[in-house]
């Protein structure tokens, strides 16, 4: 928290990585009509936003997030890299969802020392076969906030994101696994539903929600 020389109280952030990467994001988020909170500041790894507060609408933030998938693009990733947390996230555009999502979602990160070996050989396996078989080339493609889950909303009228990374990707299995994380519901149980398995756009079957490394897609 912060206090500017105007009186107003603001929300001081430090990044772990260059903090206009997430301005940007929250830009991007804001022009497709996402409520998100304005950003006042930006330098750094520093970034600097509107205090909000106030009882949530959980409806209508499930409102948002619906509207926000519907926007769809022509191509898939974003114009920059930028991260999820400590982990880079690989972008660049594509017209291939399957070459997309294996080599910038998954096989980028086996490298990682952290990956345990018979996983790493697991998913090497996966991407070089049965994987892409499984995706399709060309499902429809919808805005996503890319790192949606309760420690990124700020309750207000209407409850807001932070946090964001906003890559074009598929949309309802990629905006749902990060809100639907046990122990991570809303307080207002209504407007919340357990994690069952869904359909993403274009997807030939139904798997449960997940998120993979990198950003959620």
């Amino acid at each position: 928290m912060g206090l500017l020389a105007d009186g107003r109280e603001v929300v001081v952030k430090r990044c772990p990585y260059p903090a206009e990467m997430e301005a940007d994001g929250l830009a991007a988020l804001g022009a497709a009509s996402a409520p998100v909170s304005a950003v006042l500041g930006v330098t750094g790894h520093v970034l600097v936003l509107e205090r909000v507060g106030g009882p949530p609408d959980w409806a209508a933030l499930g409102r948002a997030i619906a509207g926000l998938h519907r926007r769809n693009g022509d191509r898939f990733g974003w114009h920059r890299d930028n991260f999820q947390g400590m982990t880079r996230q690989h972008n660049g555009w594509s017209d291939d969802w399957p070459s997309f999502y294996v080599e910038r979602r998954l096989r980028v990160h086996l490298a990682d020392p952290r990956v345990p070996a018979p996983l790493r050989r697991w998913l090497e396996r996966a991407c070089d076969g049965p994987l892409p078989a499984l995706l399709v080339p060309r499902p429809p493609t919808s805005l996503t906030h890319g790192d949606l889950w309760a420690a990124g909303l700020m309750a207000t009228t209407t409850p807001r994101t932070g946090s964001p990374s906003a890559p074009w990707l598929r949309s309802r299995a990629a905006g749902r696994g990060r809100t639907e994380r046990p122990g991570r519901r809303p307080r207002a149980g209504s407007a919340w539903r357990p994690p069952t398995a869904c359909t993403a756009r274009g997807g030939r079957r139904r798997t449960p929600c997940a998120c993979p490394p990198g950003p959620a897609g």
